[in-house]
């Protein structure tokens, strides 16, 4: 087992600086705590731009889906916003990607 994982950080905060504190991380703490975050924790969709939820759901997870084998490396929000746009323009929606809604913001 590599000891970084034996490490607990904790943050400090005093007067004048923030400060990170190592402690001792056992196996048996090292196990626990990956049992207990074995599962991330569901995704909350909300409502965006106008689009139910549910379908922004589905959406997603298509995407998802049809770029699984995709490198997730510079430029992939573009194929991953495009992907989307045109998945909720098949079901009659008009979305706008961060890009479009932020003309002025360069993304990766």
């Amino acid at each position: 087992m590599f000891d970084f994982f034996k490490k607990k950080k904790k943050q400090v905060q005093t007067d004048e600086e923030l400060v990170f504190v190592f402690s001792e991380f056992s196996e048996e703490d090292f196990e626990k705590d990956k049992k207990k975050n074995k599962k991330a924790p569901e995704m909350e969709y909300k409502e965006e731009q106008g689009i139910p939820a549910k379908v922004i759901k589905e959406v997603e997870k298509e995407v998802d889906r049809i770029l699984k084998d995709t490198p997730h490396s510079m430029g992939f929000c573009h194929i991953y916003w495009n992907c989307k746009k045109q998945l909720l323009k098949d079901r009659g929606y008009d979305w706008l990607s961060p890009k479009d809604l932020n003309p002025n913001v360069i993304y990766d």
